[in-house]
């Protein structure tokens, strides 16, 4: 009986092993589970994102941040709107320490 598998970080080496093994023996996952001692999720999940992105898709990519050279427009437009929605809640916070600064004073 298959059972639950410990979560292990794998490298991109290790999962491009298990894809390829699994892809050469006509898609079976139960004998990758217990070959690889991973769990038939884990193994599924590898394979359908290696068919449908190549060996791209088995690179983790969890926190990584895109350089602002390889974004698309898309992309570059939302980090620029994002960019201009933190400068314009400064000004906005500077103008009203001002004002808040200026009754403290007095002067208002």
């Amino acid at each position: 009986m298959l059972g639950v598998k410990k979560t292990v970080g794998f490298d991109f080496n290790r999962k491009l092993e298990v894809v390829k093994w699994t892809l050469n023996h006509q898609m079976d996952y139960r004998q990758a589970v217990e070959k690889f001692d991973l769990s038939y999720q884990q193994v599924y999940t590898w394979v359908a994102k290696y068919r449908k992105d190549g060996d791209r898709g088995l690179i983790d990519r969890r926190g990584r941040k895109i350089p602002f050279d390889e974004m698309n427009e898309v992309q570059r437009l939302n980090c620029e709107v994002k960019l201009l929605r933190v400068q314009l809640q400064d000004r906005n916070l500077m103008e009203l320490m001002r004002k808040k600064s200026e009754i403290v004073e007095g002067r208002g």
